[in-house]
């Protein structure tokens, strides 16, 4: 095996998307151009002509380049169109240059790592097979989830599959969650050019609940990832929260779409009533790793404290 560090300018970018469609763990946030969106600067890890692949996102601080998760890049690692074992795994980690003095970054669900060399977390995410019937699928719901959906709001809320991309931003940005709390203005203007480009690429499905008198009051962003579809943003207002739509949103996703194949990978999270939530449509949890490793020497380790 031959891995080899390319700059960006340096990549094949044909190659490489055709390496991530080919993955079988391929994940739309792995392709160059979903890369382009999210991260400012990367480069990239490339076995022989293409085989396998993993991308390099970074920054830099204080002269210091460091590598990182971008936003709305829950998984990302190694890419391969062979089997993914162990070794690889981290043969391509240790193969990350001694110029990258810090590590954090996330793997994906087909990448397991056991190494002393590197701090390791597992992480969850919550996946749903939709290859059932609707019937089967509603039978999986928790009685939380089947009595919620009892107390919306159907008589005083109504569901539209298309809401357009600057209806949606307008009101992500006057209802950031718990989960965006940490979203700077710069963030938002990634998501928002993110969610236009998904949406001209009719890779996303913007759902939406609104009032009576048409406003808006919940939304949730699906985007299609080859068999996967990922659920990358979901936000309610008061009105929204009060009639559950929520709710209504996921199981009218779950209805018409039921006996596809296809997944949906809510991405899982650390707040225990967002994971309930996720839990409760009868999706199952799965795990990922999350890898960080300290290269800077010790003097300068407080520049990541």
């Amino acid at each position: 095996m031959s891995v080899k560090y390319l700059k960006n300018s340096q990549i094949d970018f044909v190659k490489w998307d055709k390496c991530i469609a080919a993955s079988a763990n391929a994940m739309i946030y792995a392709y160059a151009w979903y890369l382009n969106i999210v991260a400012k600067d990367w480069d990239a890890l490339v076995e022989d002509d293409y085989v396998s692949v993993m991308p390099l996102t970074y920054r830099v601080k204080y002269g210091v380049k460091y590598l990182y998760q971008p936003y709305f890049t829950q998984q990302l690692g190694v890419f391969s169109k062979e089997l993914i074992s162990n070794e690889k795994v981290e043969y391509f980690l240790t193969s990350i240059p001694l110029d990258f003095k810090y590590i954090d970054i996330v793997l994906n669900t087909q990448n397991f790592l056991d190494s002393k060399d590197f701090e390791i977390k597992e992480m969850v995410t919550y996946e749903l097979d939709m290859i059932t019937s609707t019937k089967k699928l509603l039978s999986g719901y928790s009685e939380n989830t089947k009595r919620n959906l009892s107390k919306s709001g159907e008589d005083e809320i109504s569901i539209n599959d298309n809401v357009l991309p600057e209806e949606a931003m307008g009101f992500i940005q006057k209802n950031i969650t718990e989960k965006m709390q940490d979203l700077k203005p710069n963030d938002l203007k990634l998501l928002q050019n993110l969610i236009n480009n998904l949406y001209e690429n009719r890779c996303a499905r913007i759902i939406g609940a609104y009032t009576p008198d048409i406003q808006l009051c919940a939304l949730a962003v699906f985007v299609y990832s080859i068999h996967k579809v990922i659920f990358l943003v979901s936000v309610s207002n008061e009105i929204g929260k009060k009639n559950r739509a929520m709710f209504m949103i996921v199981n009218k996703f779950i209805t018409t779409n039921s006996g596809q194949a296809i997944t949906i990978d809510f991405e899982g999270s650390q707040i225990e009533g967002v994971a309930r939530f996720y839990a409760g449509f009868g999706a199952t949890p799965v795990k990922f790793l999350a890898v960080k490793q300290n290269r800077l020497p010790k003097w300068t380790r407080w520049l990541k404290k």
